[in-house]
């Protein structure tokens, strides 16, 4: 599940905007023998190319304090190092037409990234496909 904000700042009246925001992002999984967590800060920066019903973009992303929690067998809690990764990002407006006008969007966004846990030689690919909804004002 992500959380955010973000603010959307036109570039030219064409459409090109920049995209800036910040959240908390979180994976979890439960079973009978116990649950994992996955949680991390990340903070996005985007260059998006907005028409009358579609939004595209594409930016990095650079994700805080990375940590894996889990309880299955013991009680871990293991630190990751600050990751850089990348996004591609599409958005189709539900409700507004306004070039830079309030709307509501259905979107879906790829993210590129891995992550360095301490302790551990190998890096581990967190990259993931989400579906999102979102509304500007």
């Amino acid at each position: 599940m992500l959380f955010g904000a973000y603010t959307l700042t036109p570039l030219n009246q064409n459409g090109l905007a920049m995209k800036v925001g910040i959240g908390y992002h979180s994976d979890d999984i439960t079973a009978s023998n116990g649950e994992a967590s996955f949680f991390r800060f990340p903070i996005d920066a985007l260059i998006s190319q907005e028409g009358e019903k579609w939004q595209f973009g594409l930016g990095i992303t650079y994700h805080l304090n990375p940590e894996y929690e889990s309880s299955f067998t013991t009680h871990d809690l293991i630190k990751a190092d600050d990751a850089l990764g990348m996004i591609v990002e599409v958005n189709y407006k539900i409700l507004g037409k306004r070039l830079f006008g309030p709307s509501l969007q259905l979107g879906v966004r790829y993210t590129g990234i891995e992550y360095k846990f301490h302790g551990v030689t190998k890096k581990f690919d967190g990259s993931n496909l989400a579906a999102m909804l979102s509304f500007t004002f």
